[in-house]
């Protein structure tokens, strides 16, 4: 029996696309939690299919820290609520054991529902999988001390040592010192109408987002904690503007992102869908992708080998900024550009003076 704990619409994507190929004939229970404002609608979506056998919606929200940027706050806030187990496990399945229990975060919600049903057998195996580039650094991350210490007291063991395997898209990608199995995710075939149709229909999937993202730039909105880096994305959308006109490009709103700051510069977006769904449904390779530091850029590669132009303005930043960019976000970076079969149209400026260049060459290729 396989239990797989979704916390954003795109691990529900991943996770659809794992129990239509290697557990098409395994008996699985999916975890929807309440990390993103469409998974309720989701879960009722899925509660209409065949495709797992129990589906249960989790509210675990508060376990993040209840919504606090202050740190200590939100260790504080989650330490109120695992004091209480059974906030938690009365919400799940006490009496099943699983042989194998899949995650894409290390999250606290996923790690005491792991622990809760690891400590009933030990034979109980974890994967991760796919959750954009995340997945290929995954194995690198670091808590912070505070994290780390908090971690240590709830559960008294690092769950990074627990997994057994992994399944990404792009196995390739992912380097790892931990002895665990890495694993194809197969990407889902945009020709198979069978999938799409179901996925359209589990996610809500509407023919007139087509008109969403039809301009020839689309510029990704990111959920940065520090409002520097949020001006910094704004006054580069501005200067790209000037050079591409404001009719052609459209900001697409991350999911976590309360209200637009872009609103007086061009059309905005804020769809409610993951982007690989849109791509799935439209063709993106003649689109120029445009972000700071998006997994949305880098995925029509990752999941299904398609080549939009790219262009990443990380090397934009002020270095103060650019610090929690860590070395295995470029690392991944420069693998998907060197994958690319024509690697002339991934950009990573360095100067305005490039970027100028880039968006001239662009523009001229597109009269």
């Amino acid at each position: 029996m396989v239990l797989f704990i979704c916390s954003t619409p795109y691990h529900i994507y991943n996770a659809v696309s794992l129990v239509n190929t290697i557990y098409s004939d395994s008996e699985k229970d999916l975890y929807i939690l309440d990390h993103s404002a469409s998974n309720y609608e989701i879960y009722l979506n899925l509660k209409g299919e065949k495709i797992f056998d129990n589906i249960l919606f989790l509210r675990t929200k508060n376990l993040t820290g209840g919504g606090s940027s202050i740190p200590l706050i939100r260790y504080y806030n989650s330490f109120k609520h695992l004091l209480n187990s059974r906030y938690v496990t009365n919400q799940i399945f006490n009496d099943k054991v699983y042989d194998s229990i899949f995650i894409s975060s290390p999250d606290i919600p996923s790690q005491l529902i792991y622990y809760f049903y690891k400590n009933k057998t030990n034979a109980t195996q974890l994967f991760m999988y796919e959750d954009g580039t995340f997945a290929y650094s995954y194995f690198d991350f670091q808590f912070n001390f505070f994290k780390k210490l908090f971690i240590k007291v709830i559960f008294g063991r690092d769950i990074m040592n627990e997994h057994t395997g992994v399944y990404v898209y792009r196995p390739e990608f992912l380097q790892t010192n931990k002895m665990v199995k890495i694993n194809k995710l197969p990407s889902i075939n945009k020709k198979d109408i069978n999938i799409k149709n179901l996925l359209n229909k589990i996610m809500n999937y509407q023919d007139s987002y087509q008109r969403e993202l039809d301009k020839p730039y689309i510029f990704f909105d990111q959920a940065f904690q520090f409002n520097s880096s949020m001006n910094r994305g704004k006054q580069l959308l501005q200067f790209i503007i000037t050079k591409t006109e404001s009719d052609k490009v459209t900001v697409k709103l991350h999911p976590r992102t309360v209200k637009s700051t872009y609103e007086n510069l061009c059309k905005v977006t804020n769809l409610p869908i993951p982007f690989e769904l849109f791509e799935l449904n439209n063709e993106v390779e003649e689109k120029v992708l445009i972000s700071i530091s998006s997994t949305a850029c880098l995925n029509p590669k990752i999941v299904y080998d398609e080549e939009p132009y790219v262009i990443l303005l990380f090397k934009l930043l002020d270095n103060s900024i650019q610090q929690p960019l860590n070395s295995t976000f470029y690392d991944i970076v420069f693998k998907v550009k060197n994958s690319y079969r024509d690697i002339n149209k991934f950009f990573i400026p360095e100067t305005i003076e490039e970027l100028e260049n880039i968006l001239n060459v662009l523009e001229s290729n597109k009269e």
